[in-house]
């Protein structure tokens, strides 16, 4: 998650220097301390209409965000968990970056299994497809895996 957070600002820096980016910080199981946190922001923070999520629990945010009468025109998150594929479907989340878990864990596998029986070396670094999905195509991607 770290990671991703780097990166993106990373990006942004270098791309879009006049944006403000604001950091939240929520709880991973207190709730209501994020409701709180939720309510302050957007109080101090009115104009706000895009927010990104790195690890899999946009569905916290985006539970809330409805619960709370607050509609972000861009709100940004990662893994289909059905409650994050849910929020998109309903516009909540207007995207997710799908991973591809199933083919992570199959290529580790080969190249590990290259290794160990073939002796073949292995690169130290793989390039993983990650897919952008959104209401609109979403259907068509749990059709085709």
């Amino acid at each position: 998650m770290q990671r991703r957070l780097n990166g993106f600002l990373s990006y942004i820096r270098e791309h879009y220097s006049m944006l403000r980016i604001h950091e939240v910080v929520l709880h991973r199981e207190d709730t209501e301390a994020n409701r709180r946190i939720l309510e302050e922001f957007f109080q101090h923070h009115p104009d706000t209409d895009f927010g990104i999520v790195f690890n899999s629990r946009i569905y916290q945010v985006g539970e809330m965000l409805r619960e709370m009468g607050i509609n972000l025109t861009r709100l940004i998150g990662y893994d289909l968990l059905p409650r994050n594929v849910e929020l998109l479907k309903s516009g909540i989340v207007r995207y997710l970056i799908g991973q591809r878990p199933g083919l992570q864990g199959y290529l580790g596998a080969r190249i590990l299994c290259d290794y160990i029986l073939f002796k073949k070396e292995a690169d130290p670094i793989l390039y993983m497809p990650i897919d952008v999905l959104m209401k609109e195509n979403i259907d068509c991607y749990f059709e085709q895996i």
